[in-house]
């Protein structure tokens, strides 16, 4: 019996076999049914790049081509795990140990999470593209710049910032554009001081703003103060110092180039001047026999607080100052021109026989040109004579008296005029 029975074992053996895969079979149908296997793609996943300082270990800098350092992940997994996956699980790394003589690096990627569970991770690309050249380092030259424009009446001053330099280094390429660093401050209807920070910008050669992307900057933003002054605008006016040579005078205003200036500080200080005063010592004309032409440094004279308002004016004014020789004329009187006032009463005065009643005077051309004798008219003041005299009881007599004339600041009387008068007592 024990005979009968293996052989009856023995010769089902295929069918007990079928059965076991059915029921395997069977059993993965019912798994999948219940938990299949579904796919989820993250988007916007960093790459992390591990032991990049085997390349900057070397004074060399890299930079990511083609934004291959983002990338999008498809992850399939049975539902039940993918359903408690999410973006901040999924980590694509690349390492540097891996780089290929084209300088790519091939992406892997795992799960933080029921990474044995996962059947498959796809990427949107499947490695990283470097671009790998020496790093350079240079000092460009920092600039400040403004914008828009200031209310009327208004200027920009002196502007600083909080530091003169600016530090950069990365790919050489990219680097040896850069010329210069500039931080710009909008200036629109600025009527008082401006302090704010501006970002620095790099620019090649033509001006063209450089990108910085893979470019280091030792600071991002520069604090900047902008002084904003009040201006006016304000005659100057002059003075002079010392007498110009025997025979000679000046003859006419004194003239500068320019007339006005405009100036330009606190609005305080500015409120505060009204003209710009050149002082007598800076225009000596002792002994000078012709005009005089003098440069000044306005910038000397300016009172404190006070600036000069546009920049490229440097201050130097040209100044003339007009100096004549004199002319000289006589004029020949005739005796109703000359007036005797306060004679004593009881006396009568006369001008003796024949007497030289000739004046030369002296002043500029035009002056001299334009008096004619008839309209000048002389007086002598004989109780002026007497008292100057200590003449208390008057005797008739002969008396040298002088005529005193009224010609005006512009013309001198060379040499004064004495006349000889006959005093007389009056007939009863």
């Amino acid at each position: 019996m024990g005979t009968k029975m293996k052989k009856r074992l023995t010769n089902n053996w295929g069918l007990k076999l079928f059965s076991f895969i059915f029921a395997a079979l069977l059993w993965l149908v019912v798994v999948n049914i219940d938990n299949p296997v579904k796919s989820n793609t993250y988007d916007n996943i960093p790459v992390r790049l591990q032991n990049a300082n085997l390349i900057t270990d070397e004074d060399l800098v890299y930079e990511i081509l083609d934004s291959t350092d983002t990338v999008s992940v498809t992850v399939s997994a049975p539902r039940s795990y993918l359903e408690l996956l999410s973006k901040d699980d999924i980590v694509a790394v690349a390492d540097f140990n891996n780089i290929t003589a084209a300088n790519t690096i091939n992406i892997s990627y795992y799960s933080r999470r029921y990474n044995d569970k996962i059947t498959n991770f796809k990427g949107s690309i499947e490695s990283v593209k470097l671009n790998i050249e020496p790093e350079k380092s240079f000092k460009p030259a920092l600039k400040v710049a403004t914008s828009g424009k200031v209310t009327e009446g208004y200027i920009i001053g002196e502007i600083s910032t909080d530091q003169n330099q600016v530090r950069i280094s990365g790919p050489e390429s990219k680097v040896s554009e850069v010329v210069k660093a500039v931080v710009s401050v909008d200036v629109s209807g600025a009527t008082s001081d401006i302090v704010t920070y501006a970002d620095v910008k790099l620019y090649d050669a033509d001006d063209n703003e450089i990108p910085t992307t893979g470019i280091k900057k030792n600071v991002d933003s520069i604090k900047v103060s902008v002084e904003i002054l009040k201006t006016e605008t304000v005659p100057i006016r002059y003075a002079v110092t010392g007498t110009p040579a025997p025979g000679y005078r000046l003859s006419g205003e004194i003239s500068g180039m320019p007339t006005e200036v405009m100036i330009a500080g606190s609005a305080d200080a500015v409120k505060n001047v009204t003209q710009i005063d050149i002082p007598d010592e800076a225009l000596n004309i002792s002994g000078k026999t012709g005009e005089v032409t003098a440069v000044i440094n306005l910038k000397s004279y300016l009172p404190e607080g006070i600036r000069l308002a546009d920049s490229e004016f440097n201050g130097k004014i040209s100044v003339v100052i007009p100096i004549e020789e004199e002319q000289r004329k006589e004029l020949n009187l005739a005796e109703n021109h000359i007036q005797v006032i306060n004679v004593p009463e009881g006396f009568t005065a006369e001008f003796e026989e024949d007497s030289d009643l000739t004046l030369e005077i002296a002043g500029l051309q035009a002056d001299v040109s334009e008096l004619l004798t008839g309209e000048i008219t002389g007086v002598i003041d004989f109780g002026a004579y007497m008292q100057k005299k200590n003449i208390s009881l008057l005797e008739p007599g002969s008396y040298t008296v002088e005529v005193s004339f009224d010609l005006g600041e512009n013309i001198t009387i060379v040499e004064p005029l004495k006349v000889r008068l006959i005093i007389e007592k009056a007939e009863s």
